[in-house]
C-alpha cells in the first residue's frame, strides 16, 4: 500500500481561498487507489481500511495465490486424513469379524476335542469288557448274567437308575416298581433302528 499526496486549487467561494489537500492509498500491486480527505481522520482510517481489505483480496497479490494453495493443500490433507480414519475403522471392524470368526473355531474345535475325547473313554471302556469276557471263554470259563452286569457297571457301560415309570419303557412295568434299582445302557450304546432319528 503507498500512499500519494496530490494538491489542487479549487475555485473558491468568493473571499476564500482555502487549499484542499487530498491524499491517494493505493495498491502496490495493481495500483488501484482509494482517495481521502487528510483533514477527516475518518475519512483516513476508512480509505486505509478499505485498501487492507482489498489487498487481501487482490489477485496480482502474490501472498493471496499462495494462501489459496495452502488453503487448498489443507482441505486435501483433511480429506486424506479423513479417508486414513475410515479405512482404519474399516480395518478394525473386519480385524473384529476375522477375531470373532476365530473364536467360533476355536469353541468348536474345543467341543470336538471333547467329543473325540469321550469316544476314545467310550471305545477303551468297550475294549475292556470285550477282553475280559473273551479271557473268560478262553480260560474255559462263563461270565452269568449279574457278573456282566456288576462289571459293566464297574466299566461304565451301564448306569444304576431309580426306576420311573414316566421316563422308563413300558415293559419294565410289569417287572420292577416306582423306585426300583434298574440298569440302563449309557446313550451312546443305543444303536438306533434304520431311519429313527430319534
Amino acid at each position: 500500500m503507498r500512499d500519494e499526496q496530490h494538491t489542487a486549487h479549487e475555485q473558491a467561494p468568493a473571499g476564500d481561498s482555502e487549499q484542499i489537500t487530498a491524499h491517494a492509498a493505493m495498491c502496490i500491486y495493481c495500483g488501484e487507489a482509494v482517495i481521502y480527505d487528510t483533514r477527516q481522520v475518518t475519512d483516513m482510517e476508512a480509505a486505509h481500511q478499505q485498501l487492507v481489505e482489498h489487498d487481501q483480496q487482490c489477485p496480482k497479490n502474490p501472498l493471496v495465490a499462495n494462501l489459496d494453495a495452502a488453503r487448498a493443500s489443507i482441505g486435501r490433507a483433511h480429506a486424506a486424513k479423513n479417508r486414513a480414519e475410515e479405512a482404519e475403522l474399516a480395518a478394525a471392524r473386519e480385524l473384529d469379524e476375522v477375531r470373532a470368526e476365530c473364536d467360533d473355531w476355536h469353541q468348536a474345535a474345543a467341543g470336538l476335542s471333547a467329543d473325540l475325547t469321550d469316544m476314545g473313554q467310550q471305545r477303551d471302556a468297550l475294549l475292556a469288557f470285550v477282553n475280559e469276557a473273551l479271557d473268560a471263554a478262553f480260560d474255559g470259563g462263563s461270565l452269568d448274567g449279574a457278573t456282566i452286569q456288576d462289571r459293566a457297571e464297574e466299566i461304565g457301560l451301564l448306569t444304576a437308575e431309580a426306576y420311573d415309570p414316566e421316563r422308563h419303557p413300558d415293559e419294565l412295568a410289569s417287572e420292577f416298581d416306582a423306585g426300583d434299582t434298574i440298569y440302563v445302557r449309557q446313550p451312546w450304546m443305543v444303536i438306533q433302528a434304520a431311519g429313527d432319528e430319534s
